[in-house]
């Protein structure tokens, strides 16, 4: 009725590019090697997640690509529905990467992508290379979430 979804797009700016940002392919083997070590161990898992560069936008990347894989193997199993009915989790990493995945179910893509770019922006503005706050949190949930860790 507002416009609210484009006054919201229009008004994030675009991320900071930084030195360790990674490319497309880059992004895909950092994907698998995240879920490879979360199915071996928590401890290669853990050693997996330090070894990432948290820049915003492989941020932002990785918990793209890894809701929509969960959304996607909830819809493939036919519990994505049962899934979306669930209570929200009350740890804010959880239920970050909750509506994250609800968003794909529902098709909402433009609100995923929205939601996923607000928890990439850089805690610190004036250091664009600092780590996103929530950003790495909800990508270990989703990690887990899709290993069933």
């Amino acid at each position: 009725m507002f416009g609210r979804r484009k006054t919201q797009t229009r008004a994030l700016q675009p991320l900071p590019v930084c030195p360790h940002d990674l490319n497309p392919d880059e992004v895909r083997v950092t994907h698998h090697g995240l879920l490879s070590a979360a199915r071996r161990s928590p401890a290669h898992r853990q050693a997996a997640l330090d070894a990432v560069a948290w820049t915003p936008r492989n941020v932002l990347q990785l918990a793209v690509a890894l809701s929509q894989q969960k959304a996607e193997a909830l819809k493939r199993a036919g519990v994505a529905f049962a899934y979306y009915g669930q209570a929200e989790p009350t740890d804010p990493a959880a239920r970050v990467a909750h509506m994250l995945v609800c968003e794909f179910i529902r098709g909402d893509t433009k609100t995923a992508l929205v939601m996923a770019r607000s928890l990439a922006e850089p805690r610190d503005l004036t250091r664009p290379d600092a780590p996103p706050q929530i950003g790495p949190a909800v990508v270990a949930n989703l990690v887990d979430q899709v290993t069933g860790g």
